[in-house]
């Protein structure tokens, strides 16, 4: 089972996948204050935690994202989908013995120009902080 979770500003819609089949969906009021904890309790009362295969998550609320991503480490036993895709492909294109850096640009002052999530990985040579 795949949980996609879907975190809005007034509710959270949660739905349950089987393959490329809906199977469950419910929402709840999205509350900006909620822990990883808290959230673990919210999710059990719909899910069997132990039988989720992937986690993924879109949200506009930016303090609930770490506690989603605690609650699928500590609770479900899982990381993130684009976690996991992000290190198979710095695997693939020989990133991963020297280290790379994963970028996401938020808004006109980040340098996003195209308006979806989604993530660079740069590598391949030494990298400097603060970047350019």
């Amino acid at each position: 089972m795949l949980l996609a979770i879907d975190v809005g500003n007034t509710q959270t819609v949660f739905g349950l996948f089987d393959g490329d089949e809906l199977t469950e969906q419910f929402r709840v009021g999205t509350d900006r204050t909620h822990t990883s904890d808290e959230l673990a309790v919210i999710l059990r009362a719909f899910v069997d935690l132990s039988q989720l295969e992937g986690i993924v998550l879109s949200s506009t609320v930016p303090q609930l994202q770490r506690e989603y991503e605690l609650f699928a480490e500590r609770w479900a036993g899982r990381e993130w989908e684009i976690r996991q895709r992000r290190t198979e492909i710095a695997a693939r294109q020989g990133l991963d013995e020297d280290g790379y850096r994963v970028v996401a640009n938020t808004r006109s002052f980040g340098g996003q120009t195209v308006h979806h999530l989604h993530f660079h990985i740069l590598g391949g040579r030494p990298l400097s902080w603060p970047p350019g």
